[in-house]
């Protein structure tokens, strides 16, 4: 079965193509760079994490100049030279790979914890970010001047205009979306080239969507 659907001028990667990576305590899925010269440009890829408790993640860094994390379910501690930090739900963390050292991440809950991590080629302003998006629903929210998240009420719609940007990905962290006359379920992506607006609609509650653009 081929998992990607295309239409010119997108590209669709369902999260069954997405490619399962297992270890001790865990799995991830990373989004796999598909196309010519990696569509999705400056972002290296997107994992999808799941920690049993007590298990750990180690992160090479030398592949990267950044990384946004953000918790899911029940928090995680991000371990990197000599810092530590606790990373909770309802917020975003960016951390600036400045050394090549390596990093892990840790869960000390007595339970699974749920994490995405997205890499980058560019260099991001390390920070962390309230997201408070119960307050601010139904748009999506600037995390930096390439990457947004937002979360939707089912049939809440928003229009980016002006976008003005040779590639678009949006990626489904939870629920589902019709994006530029496409449908998604979670954890599924798409890559828009050369679009100037692009419509969004939430077709469920709290549906949240990454956005990135370059």
């Amino acid at each position: 079965m081929n998992n990607t659907v295309h239409e010119i001028p997108g590209r669709i990667v369902l999260s069954n193509f997405r490619k399962l990576n297992e270890f001790s305590k865990g799995q991830y899925y990373s989004l796999p760079q598909i196309g010519e010269n990696n569509p999705s440009g400056d972002l290296h890829d997107i994992w999808d994490v799941y920690l049993d408790a007590d298990g750990q993640l180690s992160i090479e860094n030398d592949l990267f100049k950044s990384i946004i994390l953000i918790p899911i379910y029940n928090s995680v501690v991000f371990y990197n030279r000599n810092e530590k930090i606790h990373c909770y739900p309802g917020e975003v963390y960016i951390f600036e790979n400045k050394m090549n050292i390596k990093s892990h991440l840790h869960n000390d809950t007595n339970e699974v914890c749920t994490f995405l991590i997205a890499y980058f080629n560019e260099t991001q302003e390390a920070k962390t970010i309230a997201l408070e998006i119960n307050e601010l629903k139904n748009k999506l929210i600037p995390l930096s001047p390439n990457l947004s998240i937002g979360c939707f009420d089912c049939k809440a719609k928003q229009i980016q205009k002006d976008l003005f940007s040779s590639k678009n990905l949006y990626y489904v962290i939870e629920g589902s979306f019709e994006i530029d006359d496409r449908l998604l379920g979670p954890r599924d992506s798409l890559i828009l080239w050369e679009k100037e607006d692009v419509e969004i609609e939430s077709l469920s509650n709290n549906s949240i969507l990454l956005s990135w653009s370059e």
